[in-house]
């Protein structure tokens, strides 16, 4: 039979100053099956980690088949897309905005594939683990073109509300709501605050107003989850075409 050991190597970093000059000193020490079991330690990490199990296995949904991150497109990313979809429209009627609605995230945020069956918070955390923000941007026709072209230069991203041909590395075709971009529209932006702030080399946005939501991006998904599932339903992969 096999046997697995898991090693824990506790970091100790000192800090000590000598003649005016900090010096940084660090040594690893391996915590193993050497380590004799200590009851008190045992009991004091037990109130955090059955309460963190609980939560993590919090139920959220079911899923009806395993979706991927995939460019230029996939199931996965079509459904992050459009869970944010699904917190923009709020924002924006928060804001008393009424031009079309777009959404991105960038495929290097999904993290996990979403696997059959149920949905936890667990699955949540592992698809993305990061602390992005969802924000909105207000762009003109030129920005969003401009936003559509970095996407085909990278291969594709997470999109909802709008579509675009990829070819030879450029997008072509953009369309909103199935409508080719309009010179005389403007057009509202949900994405999270990495790209907002040039993450992934999306410069185009970062000389743009941002409005925060304050919401992280991991809460408006698992927001989104249970809206479906409170509608007794499951949760279906996307299969429409976006790029």
């Amino acid at each position: 039979m096999l046997k697995y050991i898991y090693i824990i190597v506790l970091t100790l970093l000192t800090c000590t100053t000598t003649n005016g000059q900090t010096i940084n000193s660090a040594r690893n020490i391996a915590m193993g099956t050497h380590v004799a079991f200590d009851a008190t330690i045992d009991s004091i990490v037990r109130v955090y980690s059955d309460s963190l199990t609980a939560c993590m296995g919090r139920h959220l949904g079911q899923c009806t088949e395993t979706m991927i991150s995939r460019r230029p497109e996939s199931p996965l990313m079509r459904f992050v897309a459009d869970a944010l979809m699904f917190e923009g429209i709020k924002m924006a009627k928060d804001k008393g905005l009424n031009h079309p609605i777009v959404t991105l995230s960038n495929a290097g945020g999904i993290r996990a594939d979403l696997r059959e069956g149920e949905i936890t918070v667990r699955n949540i955390y592992e698809i993305a683990p990061f602390e992005n923000k969802v924000v909105m941007m207000v762009l003109t026709p030129r920005q969003l073109r401009d936003v559509a072209y970095h996407i085909a230069s990278r291969g594709g991203e997470a999109i909802a509300g709008w579509s675009f041909r990829l070819e030879d590395g450029t997008a072509k075709r953009i369309k909103v709501h199935e409508e080719l971009i309009d010179k005389d529209k403007m057009y509202t932006l949900i994405t999270v605050d990495y790209l907002a702030t040039g993450g992934d080399q999306f410069k185009c946005l970062t000389n743009i107003p941002v409005v925060a939501s304050g919401r992280l991006f991991r809460e408006v998904l698992t927001e989104y989850i249970e809206s479906i599932s409170a509608q007794g339903k499951d949760i279906v992969p996307p299969m429409d075409e976006r790029i």
